[in-house]
């Protein structure tokens, strides 16, 4: 990949994505110098750079001569609703990863305080397991809602539970011990449960996404068990981490 990245270089234009990386991350507008001296450019370096991305609207300039990001990005990236855009790039890494373990695979995502099935590839076996397409399920009932609560910031964790009926009707032991297991699955990186709702049916998920932008969500198998299995679930970890990777990647978020 580096030496990719290094046949396909182009300054210019990293030159210009360089300072609306630094102004996205900064605290507050910034001056030609400030930005010079962040990326280790002189200012002159920067000068017609940042004026063209003023003149294309996405930075501003305020009275004092200090630059923010405008609102360009954010206008251009709701253009498209991030589920459809997750959903394209979900396709034919799911449909790999299911040829691959020959057990169907969904990807759910948060929506409203629920979880709702968006994509589903089924097996290429005659007897599999399948999820409909726009079902909704309660965050706690599922693999793919606890490891979407384990990854989601304490605070919008918190407020999660605090409206979620299952959770409420927890005694406080019981509320304890079920934040330690997303505690664990947070650290583990992947959630395992056989089902609650179904007899020889085992669910293994990891999260799709990136919770700090508020896209996130969770790709799962639900595995059959058959007579003739002689393995278990952790057989499809890794292939599952890997379809999680390749969709985060070919949507364009970091999968770290």
């Amino acid at each position: 990949m580096g030496e990719q990245r290094r046949d396909y270089k182009v300054p210019a234009l990293e030159k210009g994505l360089d300072i609306l990386e630094l102004l996205a991350a900064a605290q507050e507008p910034m001056s030609l110098t400030s930005m010079g001296q962040a990326l280790g450019r002189g200012s002159s370096e920067l000068f017609r750079m940042v004026g063209y991305l003023v003149e294309r609207g996405y930075i501003a300039r305020d009275a004092s001569g200090m630059y923010r990001l405008s609102l360009k990005l954010y206008e251009l990236a709701h253009r498209q609703s991030p589920i459809e855009q997750l959903i394209k790039a979900a396709e034919s890494p799911m449909r790999k990863l299911a040829a691959q373990v020959r057990e169907s695979c969904h990807l759910s995502m948060l929506l409203d305080g629920e979880l709702m099935v968006v994509y589903q590839q089924k097996s290429p076996e005659n007897y599999r397991f399948s999820v409909e397409v726009g079902a909704r399920h309660d965050l706690l009932g599922s693999v793919s809602g606890r490891i979407v609560l384990a990854h989601l910031p304490r605070r919008e964790r918190e407020e999660l539970l605090r409206r979620n009926d299952t959770y409420n009707s927890l005694s406080q032991p019981e509320r304890l011990k079920l934040v330690g297991r997303l505690e664990e699955a947070a650290l583990l990186g992947f959630s395992y449960m056989q089902s609650e709702t179904y007899v020889a049916v085992e669910e293994v998920a990891v999260l799709v996404g990136h919770p700090q932008i508020g896209v996130v969500g969770a790709i799962c198998i639900p595995k059959l068990l058959r007579t003739t299995d002689t393995t278990s679930y952790m057989a499809l970890l890794a292939p599952l981490q890997e379809c999680a990777r390749s969709i985060s990647q070919a949507a364009g978020l970091s999968y770290e």
